[in-house]
């Protein structure tokens, strides 16, 4: 019987996606503008044009670093980066949604 050989279609970059390289894990306590997971976020957005950040294992991000995270999605989205900000717990979504931090990026709940 013959076998119909299916075509592999094009990388849809629409879609996201949320593992491998695209995707910077935030974890433990944040705190301070001078976090060096922050300047690691910077590092990690340079030459990508996605930016997901895996907030799922932060358990606290202090008011200075909330800031300071907000103000670093918003420059990465004036330069036309897509950021999604993926599974905050509740306390950190509602700290960054209170900082207006979705207007610059998504947030995807858990």
């Amino acid at each position: 019987m013959p076998v119909v050989r299916q075509r592999i279609p094009e990388e849809r970059r629409d879609e996201p996606r949320y593992d491998g390289p695209e995707v910077v894990h935030l974890q433990g306590e944040i705190c301070g503008a001078n976090d060096p997971q922050l300047a690691g976020l910077r590092r990690f957005a340079q030459g990508r044009k996605y930016v997901n950040i895996d907030l799922a294992r932060t358990s606290r991000i202090d008011p200075g670093a909330a800031a300071a995270l907000r103000d670093t999605v918003r420059a990465l989205s004036g330069l036309g980066k897509i950021v999604r900000l993926l599974k905050p717990n509740r306390l950190i979504g509602a700290l960054l949604r209170a900082l207006g931090i979705d207007a610059h990026a998504s947030l995807i709940d858990p």
